[in-house]
C-alpha cells in the first residue's frame, strides 16, 4: 500500500511540476489529460482537497479556460504539497 501512493506521489509530481499546467500550455488536449491524472492520482490516497482543485481545473479546461488552469495550478501545487507531507509524515 505504502509503495502504491508513493508512486502515486511521484506521478502527480512529475505531472505538477513538468509545467504542462501552466500559464504556456497551448495543447488543452494534453492540460486536460494531466488534469484528470491529477484528480485520480490523489483520489486513489485520499487526497480529496488536491481531487477536487484538479476536478475544477479539469472542468475549466473542457470548456476552454486556459485562464481557470492558470488561476488553479498555485491551488493544485499548495494542495499537492499539504498531501505529500502528510503521507511523508505518516510513512
Amino acid at each position: 500500500a505504502l509503495c502504491n501512493e508513493i508512486d502515486v506521489l511521484c506521478r502527480v509530481d512529475l505531472v505538477v511540476t513538468s509545467g504542462g499546467l501552466g500559464p504556456t500550455a497551448d495543447d488543452m488536449t494534453v492540460a486536460v489529460r494531466q488534469a484528470h491524472t491529477i484528480k485520480g492520482a490523489a483520489a486513489n490516497v485520499g487526497g480529496e482537497q488536491l481531487r477536487t482543485e484538479a476536478l475544477t481545473m479539469e472542468e475549466g479546461l473542457r470548456r476552454g479556460e486556459a485562464a481557470t488552469a492558470r488561476e488553479r495550478l498555485p491551488h493544485i501545487e499548495a494542495a499537492f504539497a499539504r498531501l505529500q507531507a502528510a503521507m511523508t509524515a505518516e510513512a
